[in-house]
């Protein structure tokens, strides 16, 4: 997982050489982000919550493999909420404020389904989203995996595959991500 996690901060990070200032910005501080949060140590099982709930605020950026449009707008960065209820072993949460290199998606990537197993977790990803100066909503559907970092799990990080479906056809989307700990 810490290869597919490098290999999506460079793509990440290489994204910012073809957009706005304002994009280059967002990538920047969120790839500074998810980096930080996969160089803290993996939590040890021992040390994992065994109660109570968090919620972890981050970035999530998302790649296809294909490009969308002539403007090919290929990448995007959400803001990452992850809602964790230790009690129940059980992840949900969302992916929203999304933004494209030229510009505001408009949807939700709804986070369902998450289960933690020790130190680390899966969920699903799914939702729709239109891209700026689009009408067709894109179709997303994804496996997401992590871990959880840091002493006391203060942050997570983590990556995720799966399909995208629009109006002309379907291709792979991947994800990396990074939350810390906001209580």
């Amino acid at each position: 997982m810490r290869h597919a996690l490098a290999t999506a901060l460079v793509a990440l990070s290489v994204l910012t050489a073809c957009a706005t200032a304002e994009f280059n910005e967002l990538a920047n501080e969120g790839v500074d982000l998810i980096d930080d949060i996969a160089d803290l140590p993996l939590t040890a099982v021992s040390a994992m919550p065994t109660g109570g709930s968090s919620t972890y605020l981050g970035t999530a950026g998302l790649t296809f493999d294909d490009r969308l449009s002539e403007d090919e707008r290929n990448d995007l960065l959400g803001d990452l909420t992850m809602l964790v209820d230790f009690d129940n072993n059980d992840i949900t949460g969302q992916i929203d404020g999304i933004e494209a290199q030229d510009g505001s998606v408009t949807g939700t990537i709804g986070i369902t389904g998450g289960t933690l197993f020790g130190n680390s977790f899966g969920a699903e990803a799914s939702g729709a989203i239109t891209l700026p100066d689009e009408t067709a909503a894109i179709a997303i559907d994804m496996d997401m995996a992590g871990v959880f970092r840091g002493e006391a799990a203060e942050g997570m990080s983590g990556s995720g595959s799966g399909t995208y479906t629009q109006d002309d056809g379907s291709g792979d989307i991947f994800m990396t991500f990074g939350a810390q700990s906001g209580n």
